[in-house]
């Protein structure tokens, strides 16, 4: 029968969590409730996309660009009121998504540390809500559903390391499935197969084969039938694995491009002109038959001078970032002064729970945090940036939260008291500035160090209360800048194109624009910016590239111009008006749509007639 005292631990826990929750959300508002500007229009609205045409349209996602996101936005597309704000409820949908997964990992991950009395299971979630990794991840929906899936794997497999349960192996083979669906790392799958592999007990070839069947099998035959299905419908059997890492090798070519060589380009211009180097260094693709260690016989010097620099250049501060610095939301302005070496604490903490590990020979807890990253050395001679190194987020807040755990439960030991001080005095001195959040850390973290150095004595077994101490004060000295706790719509002129689009014109459509804000917010069909613009050079030539996509209606604002990709901006100000009409303009002319002055030649279906000479 349950004890009164066991029903009260486990009401003061719910309560603790929901706390934690909601602390969390509002605390990360201005991520989780985006407006247009912070939505990243470059993926977000491209993936949302493909959940409509998958919906509406059956239209399969190739594997290389992850289905299992446009299954996400599928299922919830119908339940999202008929709108032009269903991309912006999606987005929210998709992000708060992400965050209760993420929180729920955190909470699951901290039962098993519990069971193992490596520390108390609310440790992981309380340091998810004062330290939110996770934020930088939000706006690529390839990289929030990859880690997603990837936690829960992650807390299946360390289940199955106590329970050796086959439930808990087939979550994991589920899990690992749909991270594969998220993101085409055949690596990760490897090494959770190799990690389950060398935990499993008792060692039997046929426990090896069920292990083999599911984490093996599963990720395969799905895969298999997903892009057999994909082919079947489009013609195309894309797998994309093969051409994957060798595509990654030839971007990282530009780590050894000049600031001044790279400063105001775009992924896309930097990726080509990466390539073009590559190919200089290494020969071409074909050359290499897509070999990376092809590649890489034809001029290890330089493989050597990518790889040194691609440690010093980018994966250094990559993770300082990701571990460290609270990025700003898109759109948003960054934090002032924000604290760009609160990693170094992060990174003590996770050595202090693997040294815990080591210590306790937790033997199986090991292998599993060794095998899981792996994937990650790829990153080292290819190239890398800060979101990448969050992909495995949970192994780092479980190492994290074993070594506070430990760290406060001796400070009795003036060694790691005076370990602690001496890293809060290095982060204070690369961080100084008077008009700086370090000012906070410097004072708050020197009341405790002094208190912990003097009363030591009295210390022993005390994380109870330390733990909570320290896990606040990172949360105090690292806030957010903007907060957001209304859902009210902020229209800076993309959803007044994406009404009078729905008003005026048959769903599906065609208009040219970028970003693709408005016509997907319209249920139009967009034709988004591709490479054979760049060689428009006469109002033919543009009238060309028009009639290619069905003479489209055109969409206007100052992104287009700003981005300019492939020419697209210039090439629409330069010689639209000799073939197109302005039909719809906003308040202030920086939001337009333009539609064929001849429509018998366009696709447009228009619903009502366009008024003529065009103001909102």
């Amino acid at each position: 029968m349950e004890t009164y005292a066991n029903r009260f631990y486990k009401r003061r826990t719910v309560v603790a969590l929901l706390f934690l929750y909601v602390l969390g959300f509002i605390l990360n508002s201005s991520y989780l409730l985006p407006q247009i500007p912070q939505i990243n229009f470059f993926d977000e609205v491209i993936y949302i996309e493909s959940g409509k045409n998958l919906f509406l349209y059956h239209a399969l996602w190739p594997f290389p660009r992850g289905p299992a996101i446009s299954f996400f936005y599928a299922v919830i597309f119908p339940f999202i009121p008929e709108s032009e704000f269903w991309l912006l409820t999606a987005d929210l949908i998709g992000r708060v998504t992400a965050y209760t997964l993420l929180f729920i990992s955190a909470w699951l991950i901290g039962t098993e540390l519990a069971h193992r009395k490596l520390c108390h299971p609310l440790v992981p979630v309380a340091l998810l809500t004062a330290l939110p990794f996770y934020l930088i991840l939000l706006p690529g929906p390839s990289y929030w559903t990859f880690v997603c899936f990837v936690s829960l794997t992650f807390w299946a497999v360390l289940n199955y390391a106590r329970t050796q349960k086959l439930s808990m192996l087939l979550l994991a083979a589920i899990g690992s499935t749909l991270a594969l669906m998220s993101r085409p790392d055949v690596v990760f799958s490897v090494s959770v197969l190799i990690a389950v592999m060398f935990i499993t007990r008792p060692w039997r070839s046929s426990r090896m084969l069920v292990v083999v069947v599911l984490l093996a099998g599963i990720p395969t035959a799905t895969v298999s039938s997903y892009i057999y299905a994909y082919g079947h419908q489009t013609g195309a059997y894309i797998f994309g694995g093969d051409h994957k890492l060798y595509d990654t090798f030839q971007a990282s070519r530009q780590v050894l491009f000049d600031k001044k060589d790279i400063k105001g380009k775009l992924d896309f211009n930097l990726a080509k002109a990466a390539r073009l180097a590559s190919e200089r260094d290494f020969g071409t693709a074909e050359e290499n038959k897509y070999s990376v260690l092809r590649a890489i016989a034809r001029n290890p010097s330089q493989f050597a001078r990518i790889v040194w620099q691609n440690t010093i250049q980018y994966t250094a501060p990559s993770l300082m970032t990701a571990f460290g610095v609270r990025v700003p939301a898109v759109g948003l302005a960054k934090p002032e002064n924000p604290l760009r070496y609160l990693s170094l604490f992060i990174f003590l903490f996770a050595a202090f729970g693997l040294a815990i590990l080591v210590r306790r020979r937790k033997w199986s807890e090991l292998i599993i945090v060794c095998l899981w990253p792996l994937d990650m050395g790829l990153y080292l001679f290819t190239i890398s940036f800060p979101g990448y190194y969050l992909f495995h987020v949970m192994v780092v807040l479980m190492l994290v939260s074993i070594g506070l755990w430990a760290c406060t439960s001796r400070l009795n030991d003036r060694r790691i008291t005076l370990l602690l001080g001496a890293v809060l005095m290095i982060v204070v001195w690369l961080d100084w500035d008077h008009a700086n959040r370090v000012v906070s850390l410097a004072k708050g973290g020197g009341i405790l160090f002094v208190i912990a150095y003097w009363k030591y004595r009295k210390l022993e077994n005390q994380q109870a209360i330390w733990a909570p101490l320290i896990i606040g004060g990172l949360a105090l000295i690292n806030p957010p800048t903007n907060y957001r706790m209304n859902l009210k719509v902020e229209d800076i002129g993309f959803f007044s194109q994406a009404k009078y689009l729905r008003d005026h014109y048959s769903p599906m459509s065609p208009v040219f624009a970028f970003p693709g804000v408005a016509p997907i917010s319209a249920n139009m069909w967009w034709i988004h910016t591709w490479a054979d613009l760049g060689k428009v050079k006469s109002k033919e030539d543009f009238l060309a590239m028009m009639k290619l996509v069905g003479m489209p209606a055109i969409a206007t604002d100052p992104m287009l111009k700003a981005h300019n990709i492939y020419g697209s901006g210039t090439m629409v100000e330069k010689y639209a008006h000799h073939y197109y009409r302005v039909v719809w303009r906003g308040p202030n002319d920086a939001y337009k749509i333009l539609i064929p002055k001849d429509l018998s030649k366009s696709r447009l279906r228009l619903l009502a007639k366009p008024s003529e000479g065009g103001s909102k």
